[in-house]
């Protein structure tokens, strides 16, 4: 189309063949008039998308190298059901290697903001909000807890079915992040 290309039908024939559209549908959709200006701008785009495509590559590059070291520590975390390769360095990146400094696994959920905070007065619940904690941290440690409870099989989905039939879906419990 940059080029000049304005025949919907050839145009339709350079798409992927993982499209859901039909090539007719897709040639139907092509019909129209893009002018010199429009060309233009999307040259434009098409370059901007690749200079992010280059500058997201050589982040990951510089990523990789400064995680070498701690490969091991990755492997072995992502054999657990839920942690990828990208939750694995986020935890590396977040909390480090060195455990010792949490001296029980509630520590290092309350440094995290994962445990919820419990605001009652003469026996009434007024709130249970999360603590502000390691932002990255906890959005990758919800997320791979969700991959967890989908794991076919696995303890960590039988402990997630168990409490969602007694307390609904998404209700925190400090009990359950314990567990984990």
């Amino acid at each position: 189309m940059i080029a000049g290309e304005q025949r919907p039908d050839k145009l339709a024939a350079l798409a992927s063949e993982q499209l859901a559209a039909s090539r007719q549908t897709l040639a139907e959709a092509l019909h129209g008039r893009v002018t010199r200006h429009h060309r233009f701008l999307l040259k434009q785009h098409l370059e901007m998308v690749e200079q992010l495509e280059k500058t997201v590559a050589e982040f990951e590059a510089q990523i990789e190298a400064a995680l070498e070291p701690f490969r091991g520590v990755i492997e072995r975390l992502v054999t657990m059901p839920g942690v990828s390769a990208t939750v694995a360095s986020v935890i590396v990146a977040e909390i480090g290697v060195d455990m010792q400094r949490f001296p029980t696994v509630g520590h290092l959920i309350s440094w995290a903001g994962l445990c919820p905070g419990l605001n009652q007065s003469a026996g009434k619940v007024k709130s249970r909000t999360l603590r502000n904690g390691a932002p990255w941290l906890k959005t990758v440690l919800v997320q791979s807890a969700w991959a967890a409870c989908r794991h076919k099989d696995g303890y960590l989905r039988a402990q997630f079915l168990r409490i969602k039939s007694r307390r609904g879906p998404k209700r925190r419990s400090s009990r359950w992040q314990l567990r984990f």
